[in-house]
């Protein structure tokens, strides 16, 4: 399972870069990175539906609120089954 800040699905990318950029400066770098690019992560695994979805849209128990808002949470969010 993971789940991943990404500059896909917000109406600020440059405000996410900027807090790229801070984390750059620290021991702990912040990588954002798209759902194409979380694949290799599940080599060797079967990716469960939805797939590598924004975090609201993961199996939500009820359809996503307007505070589920993707923009928003800058998430992304993959189960894999080991194949």
């Amino acid at each position: 399972m993971i789940t991943h800040a990404t500059l896909e699905n917000g109406p600020t990318p440059t405000g996410q870069r900027g807090v790229q950029k801070v984390y750059q400066r620290t021991a702990t770098p912040l990588i954002m990175r798209s759902a194409a690019e979380l694949e290799p992560f599940f080599a060797g695994f079967e990716i469960v539906e939805p797939g590598i979805v924004p975090l609201p849209f993961w199996r939500p128990d009820s359809p996503p609120s307007d505070e589920d808002d993707p923009s928003v949470l800058h998430g992304l969010a993959g189960v894999g089954l080991k194949a």
